[in-house]
């Protein structure tokens, strides 16, 4: 298995230089676009129940499709196709793991892209997937380090060839030759996903670090901005940055800056978080499902938490009050036959970063502990406070906790029955 610093081999760039400068060299020269559609024109092309003439690997982030599972996959693949050899054909793509509507729910991706001259229409999205067997295709998980649909199958398990992660390591595919496993707790899966590359997009640079390919700044700025919102603009009062993810930014501002000399992280960053504030037309089930997580815990539950950018008060206030805003979470999570439903709002304040939490126990076997918790020890390491109008809704008062570390919590709690 490769280390953490040996994700490309100095050898392999070399060979690189020599031998593939020829084969990319139009790649280079067109835009990220034009990946996706060639992508997305291989997988039309693929005669049905055939084996393709060319190995594929999948990309794949998780299944909330946030910024950073968008973002992480579509560098990952492009830079895979671009700078690094590929011994045997190889089609890259990268999987935006849900339905093509659903991509409506979040304002900020389309913001991200659209305003880097990119079409969100060609992103390749679930359905529009052939039918991939294992037996011709590698799988990298982006943003989450266990399979999940439309690659839960056990058979999948064999035919992951790298993780980049940045949540709980839950500890699995540890025996298989994976080329790289990379689990660290840093901001962005984003970070690990420019280190991963950074050799060979710093040799692919030389001898000319000021005048860099056409893609090099775009692919910059994309790459940027899940990485700010992860880290709350890089500030690291919040505790969600660390070392990787500044160094990250400094050399994606650096490569920004070649063809932007302009260009401002903070006002990039506050234009992303104006389009993600922007779902008051999302509809309470929308505004659940759009960046939305679930899990079996090992006794059977059901657990599911929604991260959503909007405060309760505002929430509510459209609902017609908290308790039905509540009555909203709750038939969510019946249509969802989930026994513990957990939301998590995270927006900006005049005062700063404010976390709220609602929290709807389902499963009358659950209600006890889970009380007990919020009220004893799981409430004091969230700082939780609770607030008037309804049963269950807090205010979050450790804001450095996000669903990254509330769910390892929940999950302890729930297999505690």
């Amino acid at each position: 298995m490769m280390s953490y610093n040996d994700s490309v081999d100095m050898k392999q760039l070399a060979f690189l230089t020599r031998k593939h400068i020829s084969f990319n060299t139009s790649v280079m020269s067109r835009n990220l676009d034009t990946f996706l559609l060639e992508a997305a024109s291989h997988l039309r092309a693929m005669p049905p129940s055939s084996e393709p003439a060319k190995h594929i690997v999948v990309a794949v982030g998780n299944e909330s499709a946030d910024l950073d599972s968008i973002i992480s996959s579509l560098a990952f693949s492009f830079l895979s196709h671009t700078i690094t050899p590929n011994p045997t054909p190889t089609v890259h793509l990268p999987l935006t793991n849900i339905p093509r509507a659903d991509l409506q729910l979040r304002p900020e991706v389309v913001h991200v892209l659209t305003s880097n001259s990119l079409s969100p229409n060609n992103l390749l999205f679930t359905e529009g997937l052939p039918h991939l067997t294992p037996h011709h295709t590698s799988l990298v998980l982006l943003d989450h380090n266990r399979l999940t649909a439309p690659f839960a199958e056990p058979a999948w398990s064999s035919h992951i060839m790298g993780i980049l992660d940045h949540h709980v390591d839950e500890e699995l595919y540890t025996t298989q030759n994976l080329h790289f496993r990379v689990i660290k707790p840093v901001g962005s899966a984003t970070s690990l996903v420019l280190h991963h590359f950074l050799p060979a997009w710093k040799t692919f640079l030389t001898p000319s670090p000021i005048t860099p390919s056409a893609w090099s700044s775009v692919l910059a700025r994309l790459m940027l901005a899940p990485i700010l919102v992860d880290t709350v603009n890089l500030r690291s009062e919040h505790g969600r940055t660390t070392a990787l993810d500044v160094s990250a930014a400094e050399f994606l501002i650096s490569q920004v800056r070649t063809t932007d000399t302009a260009f401002s992280p903070d006002a990039y960053y506050t234009s992303i978080q104006k389009a993600r504030t922007q779902v008051s037309h999302l509809s309470t089930t929308d505004l659940l499902r759009k960046d939305y997580k679930e899990w079996t815990t090992s006794n059977k539950f059901r657990v599911g938490i929604s991260s959503v950018s909007w405060s309760i008060a505002a929430w509510a206030e459209r609902e017609g009050g908290v308790s039905r805003l509540v009555n909203g979470v709750r038939e969510f999570a019946k249509e969802r036959e989930l026994d513990l439903a957990v939301v998590m709002t995270g927006f900006d304040k005049e005062r700063g970063f404010e976390r709220e939490l609602v929290v709807v126990v389902m499963e009358e076997r659950l209600r006890q502990v889970v009380v007990e918790e919020l009220e004893g020890e799981g409430g004091k390491m969230l700082e939780v406070r609770a607030l008037e109008g309804g049963e269950g809704v807090y205010r979050q008062g450790n804001i450095r906790m996000s669903r990254k570390q509330v769910w390892p919590l929940v999950k302890g709690w729930v297999e505690r029955v």
